[in-house]
């Protein structure tokens, strides 16, 4: 026997379909029944920006965030697993007995059905939306950096001391060079003063190098956390305050991937990597400058050699090593990232994995992201494998040539046995400085991958920031989003005002292809004292509506007039647990709210959660995301609603899906007598009595969905019913 369980997302809502346990053999028969020749399809899953299959209407939604193509190999194996478990004819009758049934399998015909493997989308890597190179990347992070306002000439004024720093530390690579040189020549002399003169000096110079290297590694430390903490600011600011990317990033499926290891590793390694770069170009270009000078005096044809001998080397390894090894690196940043999110996602989500028993799922889908990444380890170890070869045979030939060069000129007696060391010390230091680029190749194609990385997260937060403007050229293609006054007083006041909206799935890159019509043509109008139901088929866009409402989404046409968003509250089906204490979760997001405790207090008890003030007081922190069901969070949720006094429009997302019907019916009774003016977005028939009016969705032919408001009969027969109510118990007191 057998469980099988298929996941299917049409547009919004994913449909969790659980087949009853039926005997294998019985799942063939009825298969070979409904379709008699077609096979059991596994193939890779394919990403396609229609949320349906183009034959058959059906896909198998990823839940993950964006990650690299899982492994053909391992995907398969899953895929073979998983059709073993569910037949497509066992699949088509499961589908048929929740109510759906997708085109093409009417008739029977499961042509392009198949249990597959998902492969998920590569965001940025687009026609619409091509990586930066990893120059223009570097100079652009860079550039915002030293020009910053706030640091801009702080900043420079550090990095002209650690130039001055390294200055100090090519002059003495000089010194250095004619201290040796004295002193090996008094050895070969015999000169037993001039000797112990050049070791007298060899420690003076050491002691001079010390604190100069170590004030130039401080200097280094400071600038690169000064980096790090400018570069993490500005991306934080962007990122969470100064738009809503943290939102519109994860939604828009042409977003970017893991926007938080870009803001932490990303920026960490690049600020590290492209200082240590900076330092030392600059330290190889001043001992090249300085060194430059003594060796010609020496040797010309030797420098000159040695100049085309590090040009050649440089282009050669740059040419073929290079480019490819930033391609690998870029490449092992992302992967990494997917994988730790697939860990991270594991532990978010525990419960919900162990209930359905997928740890053997989640298990797979790690293990395959961790071979894609090890074999891209490889292959970038291929590549540093023939790099470092390459460079070694490349500077041991360089080992040779100062004494093939100047041993004639030393037998001639043209010079003495001094200038031979320091020829040979010089050699390999200019050597090494001319070869900075290829002995910091790793760490430079790191720096170009993090650069190209943090280069589209900055290009879609300003994206994001251009699109929540309210630019006149933009007006043809974002709803309209106006304020209305939020006068609390006025019982006739308009609090919530839709023109004509169509509502289009968001996108954040412009495409050839056009966004998903969701809503189409709505228009209503409510005032203080009304409250809206909307209601409908899963995946007609409901949630969306609110979205459009709250000012998240303005991807479409129309005209949204609302009260301001400070006097707006938003209740989603799944609540937001702060980690903190009882009374920040009461009060979240806070915004300078006081409340006493015996306020406090009398409001979760009216919810149903006073139990919570005597199990952990309002002033522990506790994780109430795993010690609350998700009743008890939207109850909270509600208790943060009738905590504030200011709300004139609240919009409710299936807020009340998880609670029994006596506790719905308490809380939507208490917002009633609150709150003027609410939209909700509910299932139960018992909602009907809380609202005024009713908007019911309804799928239309062109793609989408359209509806109109109603009064509701029954919520005006109550009302009618309490007002009776009150006015016989005033004329009998």
């Amino acid at each position: 026997m057998e469980s099988t369980s298929i996941a299917v997302d049409q547009q919004e809502t994913s449909v969790a379909v659980d087949q009853q346990e039926t005997s294998i053999a019985e799942d063939q028969r009825h298969a070979q029944q409904d379709i008699p020749t077609l096979p059991i399809q596994t193939k890779p899953r394919t990403w396609s920006p229609n949320p349906t299959d183009p034959e058959t209407g059906v896909i198998f939604a990823d839940i993950t965030q964006s990650s690299p193509q899982s492994s053909v190999p391992c995907a398969r194996k899953r895929s073979a697993d998983l059709a073993a478990a569910a037949t497509p004819g066992a699949t088509k009758r499961a589908l048929r007995a929740v109510g759906w049934t997708p085109r093409n399998l009417v008739a029977g015909n499961l042509k392009g059905f198949a249990i597959s493997t998902p492969r998920t989308e590569t965001k940025l890597d687009s026609e619409h939306a091509s990586r930066p190179a990893a120059l223009s990347s570097i100079w652009e992070v860079t550039k915002s950096i030293l020009d910053s306002p706030r640091r801009k000439w702080r900043t420079r004024l550090v990095m002209v001391c650690l130039s001055l720093l390294l200055l100090a530390e090519g002059a003495l690579m000089i010194w250095f060079s004619f201290v040796q040189r004295e002193y090996t020549t008094a050895l070969e002399q015999k000169n037993e003063a001039g000797f112990y003169r050049g070791l007298m000096q060899l420690l003076a110079v050491i002691c001079v190098a010390m604190p100069v290297v170590a004030l130039s590694e401080w200097t280094k430390g400071c600038i690169i956390l000064g980096w790090r903490s400018e570069l993490t600011e500005e991306l934080l600011t962007g990122y969470l305050q100064d738009t809503k990317a943290y939102y519109a990033l994860k939604q828009c499926k042409d977003g970017i991937d893991n926007p938080d290891q870009r803001i932490c590793q990303d920026v960490a390694g690049f600020s590290l990597g492209m200082i240590e770069t900076i330092s030392a170009l600059v330290l190889a270009l001043l001992t090249v400058v300085s060194g430059a000078a003594v060796l010609i005096s020496i040797s010309p044809e030797l420098f000159l050699f040695l100049v085309l001998y590090a040009v050649c080397g440089t282009m050669v390894m740059l040419r073929i090593f290079g480019v490819p090894l930033m391609g690998y690196q870029q490449k092992i940043l992302c992967q990494e990232a997917s994988l730790r999110f697939d860990l991270v996602r594991a532990r978010e989500n525990a419960e919900a994995i162990a209930f359905y028993q997928g740890a053997t799922f989640e298990s797979s889908r790690s293990k395959e992201h961790l071979g894609d990444l090890i074999k891209t380890l490889y292959k970038r170890l291929g590549v540093m494998t023939g790099s470092h070869a390459f460079k070694r045979g490349y500077t041991w030939i360089t080992f040779i040539l100062p004494a093939i060069i100047m041993g004639p000129k030393y037998l001639r007696g043209e010079i003495d046995f001094g200038a031979i060391t320091q020829v040979g010390f010089l050699f390999s230091s200019l050597l090494e400085a001319m070869l900075v680029l290829v002995n910091m190749l790793d760490a430079i194609a790191g720096v170009g991958a993090q650069a190209i990385r943090l280069t589209e997260m900055k290009k879609a937060v300003d994206k994001i920031k251009d699109s929540e403007s309210d630019a006149i050229s933009d007006s043809d293609k974002k709803i309209v989003l106006e304020g209305l006054a939020a006068d609390c007083c006025s019982s006739d006041a308009v609090r919530l005002q839709l023109d004509a909206v169509s509502l289009k799935a968001p996108q954040l890159w412009d495409s050839e292809q056009p966004a998903k019509e969701l809503v189409s043509n709505i228009s209503l109008t409510l005032k203080d004292g009304n409250s809206l139901l909307i209601s409908g088929f899963s995946g007609l866009g409901k949630s969306s509506l609110l979205r459009a409402i709250a000012g998240l989404w303005r991807n479409g046409e129309g005209r949204i007039l609302r009260v301001p968003i400070e006097y707006c509250f938003f209740l989603p089906q799944q609540p937001y647990m702060c980690l903190g204490t009882l009374r920040e979760q009461a009060l979240y997001p806070g915004g300078g709210m006081e409340v006493d405790d015996t306020e406090l207090k009398n409001v979760l008890e009216e919810v149903n959660l006073g139990h919570l003030v005597q199990r952990h007081g309002f002033d522990t922190a506790v994780d109430f995301a795993s010690v609350l069901s998700l009743g008890e969070q939207q109850r909270l949720a509600f208790a943060r609603l009738l905590l504030r006094n200011n709300v004139a429009l609240a919009l409710l997302d299936e807020s009340t899906s998880a609670l029994d019907e006596e506790n719905e019916a308490r809380l939507y009774g208490l917002m009633k007598d609150r709150v003027g003016c609410y939209v909700s977005v509910g299932h139960r028939s018992q909602l009907r009595s809380f609202h005024t009016h009713s908007l019911q969705l309804q799928g239309v032919k062109a793609g989408g969905s359209s509806g109109k408001m109603e009064e509701l009969a029954e919520a005006q027969q109550i009302f009618q019913q309490r007002a009776a109510g009150e006015a016989s118990s005033v004329v009998s007191i």
